[in-house]
C-alpha cells in the first residue's frame, strides 16, 4: 500500500497584483467572434486564455506561473521523509501582429516525478511547449500553423496547474496519452457562439508517433515514449502526417462535451524507396466532458 500526503502545494501567477483586465488574453479581446467573452470559452480557447500582462501600448502580452510543493511520502511503513519539489515553470507570450493575425508561444521547464519508474521520459525537461500563428478569416475559419498542441481530450490544451485543485496530473493523460503532446504542423479551426451554446471544430495535420510507442524500456505499448525522440520536431518516422480532429459542444449552464480522434501510421515502413515493413497505425478516440457543480465552485 502506498500513501502519498501532499501537505502544501502552490502555483503562483506572475503579475497577480495587476487589475483584473490584465488576466484577459489580448488575442481573445480582439477576436471578431460575436459573444466571445471570458465566460464563454471552449477548450480550444484555454491555451490562449492565460494570465497575461500587456506591455503598455505595445501589441505584446507576457505572463507565466510556476508550481512547487512539499510532500511526505510513505510506502508500507517506509518513508523518504520530507520532500520539496519544483515541478514546473512556464513563461508565455502573446502578440496581435495585425488585425486577425495572432501569435502565441510558451516556454516551459518541467520536472514531474509522478510518472512510471521505468518511464524513459522521466527527468527535467526545458523547451518550447507550443508556438502558433493564427490567421482568422472568419470565426468559423481560422488557419493555424506552428508547434501545435494536438486537441485530443480536454487536458492537453487546458493543462495549467493553477486551474486545478490537484498537484498531480491525471493518469490518463500522463500514462495513456503523452502529456503534453505537441507537434509541428498546420490546420484549421472554427467556433460559433449562440446564446448559452458554443460549438467548435479543429482539424490538424502534424508530425506524429514512431516505433518508440511499442519498443521502449517499459516493454509495453506506451504512447508517451514518443516524446523522447530528439528528431520528432524535424522528421516524421513514417513520412505521413498524424491526423487530429475534435468536435466541441458546450452550454455555459450545463457543461462541455468533446469528441476527438488522433491517428496515423507510426512506423518507418519505407527506406530510400524500398518497402521494409507493413504500415502500422495507431488510433486514439477520446470523449471528454467538463462541468461545474453548483455551490462547489469558488
Amino acid at each position: 500500500m502506498k500513501l502519498t500526503l501532499s501537505i502544501l502545494c502552490f502555483s503562483l501567477l506572475f503579475f497577480c497584483f495587476q487589475p483584473a483586465s490584465a488576466q484577459i488574453d489580448s488575442s481573445l479581446l480582439k477576436s471578431s467572434a460575436k459573444g466571445d467573452t471570458t465566460k464563454k470559452l471552449l477548450t480550444m480557447d484555454k491555451a490562449n486564455n492565460r494570465p497575461f500582462l500587456k506591455l503598455g501600448s505595445m501589441p505584446i502580452s507576457i505572463g507565466g506561473y510556476f508550481e512547487a510543493d512539499y510532500q511526505y511520502v510513505g510506502t508500507s511503513g517506509i518513508t523518504l521523509g520530507n520532500q520539496f519539489q519544483f515541478r514546473r515553470f512556464s513563461l508565455f507570450v502573446s502578440s496581435s501582429i495585425a488585425p486577425h493575425i495572432n501569435f502565441n508561444a510558451e516556454m516551459e521547464y518541467e520536472n514531474d516525478p509522478t510518472g512510471d519508474p521505468g518511464d524513459a521520459t522521466a527527468g527535467p525537461e526545458f523547451g518550447l511547449e507550443y508556438a502558433t500563428l493564427d490567421i482568422e478569416f472568419n470565426p468559423l475559419l481560422t488557419l493555424r500553423g506552428g508547434l501545435i498542441l494536438n486537441p485530443v481530450g480536454a487536458f492537453n490544451q487546458n493543462h495549467d496547474g493553477p486551474k486545478y485543485e490537484f498537484v498531480d496530473r491525471p493518469l490518463a493523460m500522463s500514462q495513456l496519452l503523452p502529456d503534453t503532446w505537441n507537434n509541428p504542423g498546420f490546420g484549421i479551426y472554427g467556433k460559433h457562439y449562440s446564446d448559452h451554446w458554443m460549438y467548435g471544430y479543429e482539424f490538424y495535420l502534424t508530425g506524429g508517433f514512431d516505433d518508440a510507442i511499442i519498443d521502449n524500456s517499459l516493454g509495453r505499448t506506451y504512447l508517451p515514449a514518443a516524446k523522447t525522440s530528439i528528431t520528432r520536431f524535424t522528421t516524421s518516422a513514417s513520412g505521413e502526417p498524424l491526423y487530429t480532429g475534435k468536435l466541441s459542444f458546450g452550454n455555459d449552464q450545463i457543461g462541455q462535451l468533446g469528441l476527438s480522434y488522433m491517428g496515423g501510421v507510426y512506423n518507418t515502413w519505407e527506406v530510400e524507396g524500398a518497402v521494409v515493413d507493413n504500415k502500422r497505425s495507431v488510433n486514439v478516440f477520446d470523449v471528454d466532458f467538463n462541468t461545474t457543480i453548483p455551490r462547489l465552485n469558488t
